[in-house]
């Protein structure tokens, strides 16, 4: 079935921000029903399966794969721990839980600090020492 040039920029357009509703309205739909376009456009298998195509696509494009982001994360992490940078580590380390579940088992702490604990506890433990080492007046956390 050939897609009408509407359902076609719907397709186009869904990548941008992922929102079916906006996607909608930027395909020439009218704002006034966008919201229940963009649902039923996605249900559609033909659409479905071309905006899945086309996300694929981008991502090989920009390199977005699951892989690079991990990647990018750990160097993140890498950079932070080079620097100091506490606040950064905790960032980098949430990028890396986010992803699926990829974590680290071990959590170094500048110092004589390492310790291994089941994923569970590794936010509530690094927001403990953290603590301590701030109260301790060793650490600036201001970075």
């Amino acid at each position: 079935m050939e897609l009408t040039p509407k359902r076609q920029r719907f397709i186009e357009e869904y990548p941008v921000d992922l929102n079916a509703t906006q996607a909608a309205i930027r395909a020439g739909f009218s704002r006034k029903t966008a919201a229940s376009a963009g649902q039923r456009l996605l249900r559609n298998v033909e659409i479905s399966e071309s905006v899945t195509e086309r996300l694929l696509k981008l991502s090989a494009e920009t390199n977005n794969t699951y892989e690079r982001r991990v990647e990018v994360a750990e160097e993140c992490l890498r950079l932070a721990r080079e620097q100091g940078d506490y606040k950064g580590m905790l960032s980098a380390n949430d990028q890396l839980i986010e992803l699926g579940g990829y974590y680290r088992k071990s959590v170094e702490v500048k110092g004589d600090l390492t310790v291994n604990v089941p994923m569970s506890e590794t936010k509530k433990f690094i927001a403990s020492a953290l603590a301590k080492i701030r109260d301790a007046g060793r650490m600036d956390t201001t970075k």
